[in-house]
C-alpha cells in the first residue's frame, strides 16, 4: 500500500499551509492533513481526517510541470460534496502539490488506483 505526502499552500488566504498524506485502504480514500500556520509552521491549527469510499472517488491523476520540479495530484469524486470539509477542494476536486523525491511513489499509486478502480465492477457483481 503506498501512502503519499503531500503540501497545500495558500490555505485561507495564505495564513495556513498544510502537510498531509493521501492513501488507500481497502475500499477507502485516507486524506489526512495537518494545518498550521504559515509564518513559523510552528502553531497547528487542527488535524483533518477525511476518507471517501472509492466508488465516491471518479478518478487520479498526476501531472508535472518543470520538468518534474512541480508535481500535482488532481483527485476528482462523483459528487461535489464527497471532499467537502478538506482544505482547498473546489468543485469535488482535490489539488495536492506532490514533492520531486515522491513522484515515482505517486505513479505507483495513481496506477494502483486504476488497478483496483477497474476491479470494482467485478467485485460489486459477485
Amino acid at each position: 500500500m503506498n501512502t503519499i505526502p503531500f503540501f497545500i499552500a495558500d490555505i485561507w488566504q495564505g495564513l495556513l499551509k498544510g502537510h498531509g498524506l493521501v492513501n488507500l485502504q481497502g475500499d477507502r480514500l485516507r486524506l489526512e492533513i495537518q494545518v498550521v500556520d504559515s509564518l513559523t509552521g510552528l502553531v497547528k491549527i487542527k488535524h483533518l481526517v477525511h476518507e471517501a469510499p472509492l466508488s465516491d472517488v471518479a478518478s487520479i491523476s498526476m501531472r508535472s510541470y518543470l520538468h518534474g520540479l512541480y508535481n500535482v495530484l488532481s483527485v476528482q469524486g462523483t459528487r461535489m460534496d464527497v471532499f467537502s470539509g478538506f482544505p482547498r477542494a473546489r468543485g469535488g476536486r482535490c489539488r495536492l502539490r506532490i514533492a520531486r523525491r515522491d513522484r515515482q511513489n505517486c505513479v505507483a499509486f495513481v496506477q494502483h488506483f486504476a488497478t483496483v478502480k477497474a476491479a470494482e465492477p467485478l467485485l460489486a457483481a459477485a
